[in-house]
């Protein structure tokens, strides 16, 4: 699949205000590792690696970007999934949510995304495996994932399509499905990031995530949180402050720029 140019997909695919993307560096920082989970049924925190206000998302359009890895998991992915980069739900009735699974729920598998009332995956559901999700096999290594949405529809594909998701500026979505026409405001919940959907006490099966930014619809960055440190995360750069909840004896180890936080799978609620 041919690599799409990502500053100019923002500039004429994902955002219609065609708004050049801000240019805010990146310091030279630590990112969160920890494990992940597929569905999260609370939404409090304290039980996970981290986690935000629900007011950093923007229900109706935006995007979501960082850097993260994928530490230890191997062969065939499970269809509740085992690792989720972040999820929030509120009122049970939309949610937000990056992570590995062969069954979406809604018939897609592999990378499962979901925003709104809508989902994007790798593929069909079916049988996945970690190599399977990128063209080199290796999750390992850090990677720029993208999360991108809009009620209204994207221009990418005539509009037809709310939600999709990029790895290292690649069209990874490749199965879609919608359920409304438009999505709620959110009203509860957090946002919470690397999880499990179960305390599988693994510390060979981790997650990382660096550099941690969420835009709305006209491509103004909302949050944007170095996640290197207890300090860091509680004191973002823009937006709202995160909190450390360092559930998973959270350690630090190198990481993409600086050091990296690491800790072992924890299941959230």
């Amino acid at each position: 699949m041919k690599k799409i140019n990502f500053g100019l997909l923002i500039g004429i695919i994902v955002f219609i205000s065609c708004q050049k993307e801000q240019n805010v560096p990146s310091p030279s920082g630590l990112a969160l590792n920890s494990q992940s989970i597929n569905e999260v049924k609370t939404a409090s925190a304290g039980t996970t690696a981290a986690s935000f206000p629900i007011e950093v998302i923007p229900a109706h359009a935006g995007r979501i970007e960082f850097w993260g890895k994928v530490l230890g998991f191997h062969g065939s992915i499970p269809s509740s999934g085992q690792a989720t980069f972040f999820a929030e739900y509120g009122n049970f009735n939309t949610h937000y949510q990056l992570s590995f699974a062969s069954n979406s729920g809604t018939g897609g598998g592999g990378l499962v995304s979901y925003a709104g009332m809508s989902s994007a995956c790798t593929g069909s559901a079916g049988f996945w495996t970690y190599e399977s999700i990128i063209p080199n096999g290796s999750l390992e290594g850090w990677h720029h994932y993208v999360l991108v949405w809009n009620e209204k529809g994207l221009p990418f594909f005539g509009n037809k399509r709310k939600v999709l998701v990029f790895i290292d500026g690649k069209l990874n979505s490749r199965y879609y499905y919608n359920q409304g026409n438009t999505y709620p405001s959110l009203t509860g919940g957090r946002l919470l990031l690397i999880m499990s959907d179960a305390n599988y006490n693994d510390p060979n099966r981790q997650m990382a995530i660096d550099e941690f930014k969420i835009f709305d619809k006209n491509n103004n960055l909302l949050l944007w949180n170095a996640m290197g440190s207890k300090e860091e995360i509680e004191h973002s750069k823009v937006g709202l402050n995160g909190s450390f909840d360092g559930f998973g004896n959270a350690y630090f180890i190198p990481g993409k720029s600086g050091n990296a936080l690491i800790a072992t799978p924890r299941k959230a609620g």
